[in-house]
């Protein structure tokens, strides 16, 4: 894990802890890790009917029309909607108003919406989700894994809000073990900063172990301690080939290892293996699902061009630009015309 993400991932328990010391002494039937509750719906403005089924991934969030911050989530759920459908996102917006009152304002704004619209029944979703988690504000989303268990509940608006949302998309979310894994978090922080090496391998070997999909990116992390400060090259590139094997099937992780080879400003270049981060970037591209196929091609040209085969970067980022959404072609046909300037 580089320092971005792992700053990342101690935002996200900074907001769980919040989220937790805001509730902490009341009475909840709700929360984060239990069991997410059904829907109770009067009327579907947009959209088919839906339920909570096992293999999807869940944003059920409650607003209402006269609620200004409400309608500036909308666009950003659309988004949300749009990139990750393909990935098994759905998302629905439940209202308590009448049902005129819903159905008036989204066919004056239909355009907006690509996700489920519906209308609460007497109440009852609202009681069973917002009352139940003692959640009062609006707009409150509640983001359901593919276990059907409650892995956020908060503002749409939040800024952790997509980086979560990924991280449930690729099963690489638990609150309550992330929450559990904070005090050992700290220590091996602490045994980084006096370069305790045993210790912060040791700590992170523990935390790996209990889940070694959702933590996976401490085996990043440990690469880096030592490659980088433990300055150890060998050690460093058996361990990372011991982790092509043990996640040959893991897209992101070996997309995220081989873009930490290639691009990581920490790491000397006479320290970076070119040839694994090829394999790596190769491998990812084979298997990415949907929501990673541009980055893991434009990164597998990357390291092409790293490697000196200009024109085998050119056509593989020219195929990631042509593949791209319209809204995240510009950085990839300005990366793409870096390379043929470079050829020229």
């Amino acid at each position: 894990m580089n320092m971005r993400m792992r700053l990342r991932m101690l935002v996200c328990l900074c907001v769980l802890m919040g989220w937790a010391a805001q509730v902490h002494g009341q009475r909840t039937t709700l929360e984060v890790g239990k069991e997410a509750p059904s829907l109770h719906i009067e009327e579907w403005v947009n959209g088919e009917a839906l339920s909570i089924e096992p293999g999807k991934v869940y944003i059920v969030e409650f607003w209402a029309t006269w609620c200004a911050p409400c309608r500036a989530a909308i666009p950003h759920l659309s988004s949300l909607q749009d990139r990750y459908h393909a990935d098994g996102l759905r998302i629905v917006g439940i209202s308590s108003e009448e049902k005129e009152t819903v159905e008036n304002f989204y066919n004056r704004n239909r355009d907006l919406f690509s996700y489920t619209v519906a209308v609460d029944q007497r109440n009852q979703s609202q009681r069973a989700w917002m009352q139940a988690a003692r959640v009062e504000g609006i707009p409150a989303s509640f983001i359901i894994d593919r276990k059907g268990r409650i892995q956020f509940i908060g503002n749409p608006h939040s800024p952790q809000f997509d980086n979560i949302v990924r991280a449930v998309l690729d099963d690489r979310f638990d609150a309550k073990l992330m929450v559990e894994s904070m005090d050992v978090v700290r220590a091996i922080e602490n045994a980084r900063r006096v370069r305790n090496w045993r210790m912060s391998m040791s700590l992170m070997d523990q935390l790996i172990e209990v889940d070694p999909h959702k933590q996976a990116f401490l085996t990043l992390d440990k690469f880096h301690m030592k490659l980088v400060d433990m300055d150890d090259k060998e050690n460093a590139y058996e361990y990372a080939r011991s982790l092509q094997q043990e996640y040959a099937d893991d897209a992101t992780l070996l997309l995220y290892l081989s873009q930490m080879i290639t691009l990581d400003p920490s790491i000397d270049d006479d320290k970076r293996d070119l040839d694994l981060a090829l394999e790596l970037a190769q491998r990812a591209d084979q298997i990415a699902p949907p929501r990673l196929e541009v980055s893991a091609m434009s990164h597998l040209a990357r390291v092409h061009f790293k490697r000196g085969d200009t024109r085998q970067a050119i056509s593989l980022q020219r195929r990631a630009w042509m593949t791209a959404r319209p809204e995240y072609k510009a950085p990839l046909q300005r990366t793409l015309q870096r390379y043929r300037d470079y050829n020229d």
